[in-house]
């Protein structure tokens, strides 16, 4: 019944979040969350640099996943050491790929792929935690099921990359066609349920000049559909099961970025199939080989409460503190907009 009352509790705050997200982020006064003078300028203003919303949910996305990871991996009593080396060694080739594979694709400097990394880390994710099953067995006697493991990171890339989908929303980026351009029953479908993003500054603004233009909600439906997985997927973990919610979040999550793609309007490279297309193909038919090549092995029987209690320490939440502030400012601080900030007296309050 603990299983069960978690899960109802997370649903219940995510939906919340969700209907406020979606009403409130398309706005142009939830793009900017305030703006800092750096340099004065010779009319006496100052130059800004911006910090974002964007920033401040794909920090919170990061946040979390990392926590659902890391209750999904207590859960199972694996030692906190061997839990810290999978998640620095995978970020070791997925924070580099993020920027790496969106230059090769879209031919971009300063923007992230969350796609890309997802491709990398599933590659290299079932090798270091191998790696990781043997350090744990040698220096802690403890045995790591690698599918349990797989299954973890995949439930917490759903629900992260789901939350993570804000931020497309409050940058107005990742947006879906506009809907006079789509077919008629796409029309009639997105008709009462659309996004119409305002303010200049917003990528499909600039990019597209579809400003005040309805457009389908491409974001909210990916928001929707990954965490909704992801917490079924969770929620079939603490229940015993392994390979189900391991494929079952592969293939709904790669499915539908493959499909979602065919529905978005920004530039996603050259071509009618997106190199991300093709990698989340990949990524399916290489997560069933590796499915397939490590099914014998036996499974850990998670303690739900077990990973919740683990949490309770003062060195993860300062860790978990810090991480949250060093996203934020690192995503946050916006590279393809500045400010001009005139600072005056309010000569009434003297």
């Amino acid at each position: 019944m603990q299983v069960e009352i978690f899960i109802l509790i997370a649903v219940v705050v995510v939906a919340v979040l969700f209907l406020w997200a979606f009403k409130r982020l398309p706005r142009e006064e939830w793009q900017f969350i305030c703006s800092f003078p750096s340099n004065k300028t010779e009319g006496g203003r100052w130059q800004g640099w911006n910090l974002t919303y964007y920033g401040f949910f794909t920090a919170l996305a990061l946040v979390c996943a990392l926590l659902v990871f890391l209750v999904m991996m207590f859960s199972m009593q694996i030692p906190s050491a061997v839990t810290i080396f999978i998640i620095a060694a995978v970020l070791a080739f997925c924070l580099p790929a993020a920027s790496l594979t969106a230059k090769i694709l879209e031919k971009k400097k300063y923007t992230l792929s969350v796609g890309g990394t997802f491709f990398i880390g599933m590659l290299i994710a079932p090798w270091i935690i191998y790696a990781a099953g043997f350090f744990s067995k040698t220096y802690f006697a403890s045995n790591l099921s690698l599918l349990s493991v797989m299954t973890a990171l995949i439930v917490a890339y759903s629900i992260g990359e789901g939350l993570g989908r804000l931020a497309c929303i409050s940058f107005g980026c990742c947006y879906g066609k506009k809907l006079d351009l789509c077919p008629a029953f796409v029309q009639k479908v997105f008709k009462n349920i659309n996004f119409t993003f305002t303010g200049n500054l917003k990528k499909i603004s600039y990019a597209h000049q579809w400003e005040g233009q309805q457009v389908i909600p491409i974001q909210a439906l990916t928001a929707v559909i990954y965490v909704f997985f992801g917490l079924l997927g969770m929620y079939l973990f603490f229940r015993g099961f392994v390979v189900l919610p391991l494929v079952l979040n592969l293939f709904v999550t790669q499915i539908w970025r493959v499909l979602s793609e065919f529905m978005r309007a920004d530039y996603r490279g050259e071509g009618k199939i997106s190199g991300y297309q093709i990698m989340a193909s990949l990524s399916i038919l290489y997560g069933v080989f590796v499915v397939y090549l490590f099914q014998g092995e036996s499974a850990i029987m998670p303690d739900l409460t077990l990973g919740i209690k683990s949490l309770w320490n003062p060195l993860l939440i300062i860790f978990m503190i810090i991480l949250w502030v060093t996203t934020f400012i690192y995503t946050g601080k916006s590279k393809v907009t500045n400010s001009e900030i005139e600072l005056l007296i309010i000569k009434e309050n003297i």
